[in-house]
């Protein structure tokens, strides 16, 4: 059986927990706020560029301010991989500003979050083993028989 303190637990299912639901929460709200300010951005470029090509200007002339645009961006996203070694995809990036923004919030707030895992853990291992305690097979006890569904 593990021999994780009680105290220590207790302690971690109240104020860590509850720490730990707010620091996801604003993790979250922010990265939802980045993922909606580039939504954002892609929508004015495409306005702008629409509004070069059919009112200001011709295509002919929007033609190289696009090609310049793509390539910029096809740019941004290899810098992206350079700087994190992994390829851009939107989950896997969403998911990466988040654990960022996570751990910068945990930091703030003062909570270890190795120490919190550990505890996390501590507590499963200590509730895995109640669960087994009271498992009937374990304990012995005869097994009754199924009962018969009513016709």
């Amino acid at each position: 059986m593990s021999n994780a303190p009680i105290p220590q637990c207790m302690y971690f299912r109240s104020s860590c927990k509850q720490l730990k639901w707010e620091l996801d929460q604003k993790a979250a709200n922010r990265t939802n706020y980045l993922v909606w300010g580039g939504l954002g951005v892609m929508g004015l470029q495409f306005g702008l560029l629409a509004r070069l090509t059919w009112w200001e200007y011709s295509w002919d002339i929007v033609e190289p301010i696009t090609y310049f645009v793509t390539y910029g961006t096809a740019l941004i996203m290899y810098g992206y991989f350079v700087l994190t070694k992994q390829e851009y995809l939107f989950p896997e990036a969403r998911d990466r500003q988040y654990l960022l923004f996570f751990h910068k919030f945990a930091k703030r707030k003062q909570l270890d979050v190795e120490k919190y895992n550990k505890l996390k853990h501590q507590v499963a291992q200590v509730e895995m083993d109640l669960e087994r305690l009271h498992d009937p097979l374990s304990l012995n006890l005869p097994i009754r028989p199924p009962k018969k569904a009513e016709e």
